[in-house]
């Protein structure tokens, strides 16, 4: 439950997006999926093999959204919230994923979602720093930690 909790304390960071850096990213998913069971809330995720699903309806993936940049202009124009994994997110993107996630990042509207990019060493443009959440995992021990920290202020907490 603890695990939820933080769940939680990340999503209501108001940032809309998440690198989270761990060699376990089925940990992750496994995690948000209970969390989005427990909330009530829609867990999606995306990889570049099947493309984007709904947590629960794996054998419908969502159409046109095999292509980083067709994940990412899905996030953007959908009309209902979401939490979106992006897993083994890509280190090297195109120009246009890029402007996709700096649109999804940088809005001013009352668009609502949460994307995290999960794998083992993420990196996003210089310019959406302040818009990002920074999670380190170490997942697969019985003390597993997390280092959260978002721009300028650090958190310690347990994953």
């Amino acid at each position: 439950m603890k695990q939820i909790e933080q769940i939680d304390s990340i999503i209501n960071t108001h940032l809309r997006l998440a690198m989270i850096e761990s060699p376990r990213t089925d940990t992750i998913i496994d995690l948000f999926a209970q969390y989005g069971d427990l909330r009530g809330k829609a867990v999606y995720v995306w990889n570049i093999r099947s493309g984007l699903h709904r947590i629960g309806f794996e054998e419908m993936p969502i159409q046109d959204t095999k292509s980083l940049a067709g994940v990412l202009k899905f996030i953007r124009t959908s009309l209902h919230y979401g939490i979106y994994l992006l897993e083994k997110f890509p280190s090297k993107r195109s120009h246009k994923a890029n402007a996709e996630l700096k649109r999804i990042v940088t809005a001013n509207d009352a668009f609502h979602c949460f994307v995290a990019l999960l794998g083992e060493k993420i990196s996003v443009e210089e310019d959406l720093l302040p818009h990002t959440l920074k999670i380190v995992c170490d997942i697969g021990h019985q003390d597993a930690t997390a280092t959260i920290a978002a721009n300028p202020i650090q958190q310690q907490n347990s994953f």
